[in-house]
């Protein structure tokens, strides 16, 4: 590849999804000249949550938040029992993503529509090949193309959960209300959206199956044998539009900032199980996380911290979303018993039972990375089983300070904010949770050993 390194730009965004976007406008913000390379628009309807649209609105990503009109309940045929969960967000994908393209647009970033075929470094700096077009050095790269990262190969996976195929229609007939289900069925689960003008989409999961022909898997998506009466009537009542999607869906975790200046955004880092994952939340959700580890990395920081903290930062996720399928999963075993329920369960539990951090057990304060507004930086934090990341502060207090200006056996409010010279009700406030969260015993900090205390101390989540 070949590219003038006079003209590089700062970073390359790749993918134009809510992770692709939201970090590239948050870089943008920062002063960064960004590319953004957006591969083709997808298709289907999705839920989102309010949360999402929160997200949206604090990302400043408007345009794709005003996609976020239409609500409809959220159905629940679970273990048995019938149920409706609250409401959701309908979007059509398509035009989320046109919105989400506008954003960027807005925000002075350059988008170009084009495949991403080689992604390399050298002499560091990040060459980016998309077809037609000429190779173009950047200074850093946000990879956010999704669970394939199609075009180029991306790091293996080093952690899966267990196979799983999803099978996805979508269908038109008479336009009916907007809304969702999830269906769990004897060997499957099956997730509805209708958009109220007449579309329907179906996405199915199960265990993968042997390939087959397009009818075959169109026959397999559409049994209704255990669906519910009414869902099973109304898919008969409608047309398939197109051929039936395939996809690998199982959960699987990538190495993040595992090459200085590249970061993996939203499903090219980590997939979730459909089950328990938030997929739109979840991707914009790695966008601070983004933007803090290459504005670190282009300010000239190590980038060994980076790296600790966006892998520590995985690893906690992970586990807690294997624990999450595994509690969806075993409900649905508990209820049903079959074979995909039971094997999900113990596939999970397994998973759930080895993935969490390897931590010393002991409560101490230690140095360790923290996400620091825009940047990732070491901070004196206090380490317990409960925080195996760490925890830097609570509001705006230090941990770590906090417990420095505790005198042994005396952790008065007043005489500590006076030592530390802030607020007495926000030091009362800081140490009424330690206590009440385990960490700093009725006593004050005599609970604390003197080794504990002269490490270094941290507070709230390193987040």
């Amino acid at each position: 590849m070949s590219a003038e390194h006079a003209e590089a730009r700062d970073v390359a965004v790749l993918g134009a999804g809510p992770a692709g976007v939201a970090a590239a406008v948050g870089l943008a913000r920062l002063g960064y000249s960004i590319l953004l390379f957006a591969g083709p628009l997808r298709v289907g309807i999705e839920g989102a949550s309010e949360r999402t649209l929160q997200s949206l609105q604090r990302l400043g990503l408007q345009s794709a938040a005003a996609c976020l009109r239409v609500r409809g309940p959220r159905a629940r045929h679970w273990a048995g029992v019938e149920s409706i969960n609250g409401t959701e967000f309908l979007l059509d994908r398509m035009q989320f993503d046109e919105s989400l393209r506008r954003d960027a647009a807005a925000a002075g970033i350059e988008v170009r529509e084009a495949w991403v075929s080689a992604c390399d470094t050298l002499n560091d700096l990040w060459f980016v090949q998309s077809k037609g077009q000429p190779a173009a050095a950047f200074r850093a790269v946000v990879d956010a193309r999704g669970r394939g990262m199609r075009g180029t190969a991306g790091p293996r996976p080093v952690a899966r959960g267990p196979a799983l195929l999803a099978l996805t229609q979508r269908f038109t007939g008479e336009a009916c209300e907007s809304g969702t289900a999830i269906v769990m069925g004897k060997e499957r689960w099956c997730w509805l959206a209708q958009d109220g003008r007449g579309n329907l989409d179906m996405q199915m999961v199960c265990a993968p199956v042997r390939a087959g022909s397009r009818v075959a898997l169109h026959s397999l998506l559409t049994a209704d044998a255990d669906l519910p009466p009414r869902l099973a009537a109304q898919l008969r009542s409608v047309r398939p539009v197109g051929d039936v999607r395939a996809r690998a869906s199982g959960a699987f975790l990538r190495k993040a900032a595992d090459k200085p200046g590249q970061i993996l955004a939203g499903d090219a880092a980590m997939a979730l199980d459909p089950l328990s994952g938030h997929g739109i939340y979840e991707a914009l959700a790695s966008a601070d996380l983004s933007v803090a580890a290459l504005n670190t990395y282009l300010q000239g920081e190590d980038w060994s911290p980076v790296r600790r903290f966006v892998h520590e930062r995985a690893q906690e996720l992970w586990s807690r979303k294997a624990a999450a399928a595994q509690s969806f999963y075993q409900s649905a075993a508990a209820a049903n018993g079959g074979p995909f329920w039971d094997a999900m369960t113990n596939g999970y539990a397994e998973l759930a039972a080895n993935s969490g951090m390897r931590h010393d057990p002991r409560t101490q304060i230690q140095s360790r990375p923290v996400l620091d507004g825009v940047r990732i930086a070491m901070r004196r934090v206090l380490v317990a089983p409960r925080w195996p990341r760490g925890i830097w502060r609570y509001g705006d207090i230090e941990i770590a300070q906090l417990l420095d200006c505790c005198e042994p056996g005396d952790c008065d409010a007043q005489r500590v904010a006076l030592r530390l010279q802030r607020p007495p009700a926000a030091v009362h406030a800081a140490l009424q949770w330690l206590c009440v969260q385990g960490a700093l015993p009725a006593g004050g900090a005599s609970g604390f050993t003197r080794a504990d205390l002269a490490g270094a101390p941290t507070a709230r989540s390193s987040t």
